[in-house]
């Protein structure tokens, strides 16, 4: 079993392995043990990715995943850290090129940054490390970042050009922005 420790970096054959024992991130050399995510947070996460996966199937501009963790390499073996957001979204032309470029992607973690990361706070999740990820993601070459507040019923909107957040709520849209074009989600369908 892994525990949570500090690491600079892990090799992408160990990554793998420990992954499947017990899934976590690795964040600022930090393991961080995952823990399971409550109903309320699921039926939130499964709104969004429905909403995205609709969108995919309609418009084939890009792909949706859930629960899946990506890769930073910091060269072809050994990895620098990973997340797992709880929506990620890719466009369809960074995809292409990415499984056209990467040798046995199949058998791997996505070893890519999404264009869109959805993170949904827990309850054991401290608001300042969720604003540190969200910060993170930007830095890894994200452009879009939603972070979910179930108890608030807010969501908190980080782009590069807006890198404090803005947040939103009940009665705003989620816009996919050049990102996702024609993406949208009536944030009060999420809490509904």
């Amino acid at each position: 079993m892994l525990e949570q420790q500090k690491i600079d970096r892990m090799a992408l054959n160990d990554f793998m392995v420990h992954y499947d024992e017990q899934p976590f991130e690795l964040i600022d050399g930090e393991i961080l043990v995952m823990t399971p995510m409550k109903y309320k947070n699921n039926v939130i996460q499964k709104r969004i990715f429905a909403k995205f996966l609709a969108y995919e199937q309609s418009t084939r501009y890009g792909e949706v995943f859930s629960e899946m963790p990506f890769v930073l390499e910091d060269t072809t073996d050994w990895l620098k850290g990973s997340r797992v957001p709880g929506v990620m979204y890719y466009q369809a032309s960074r995809l292409e090129q990415y499984r056209d470029e990467t040798e046995d992607y199949e058998e791997k973690p996505m070893i890519l940054v999404p264009d869109i990361v959805v993170e949904i706070i827990s309850l054991t999740d401290a608001y300042s490390d969720i604003e540190r990820k969200a910060e993170l993601y930007l830095q890894d070459g994200a452009k879009i970042i939603w972070i979910v507040d179930p108890k608030r019923k807010t969501v908190k909107e980080y782009t590069p050009q807006n890198s404090d957040g803005r947040t939103k709520r009940a009665d705003d849209v989620l816009s996919g922005g050049g990102v996702a074009e024609e993406f949208g989600l009536n944030i009060g369908e999420i809490f509904s």
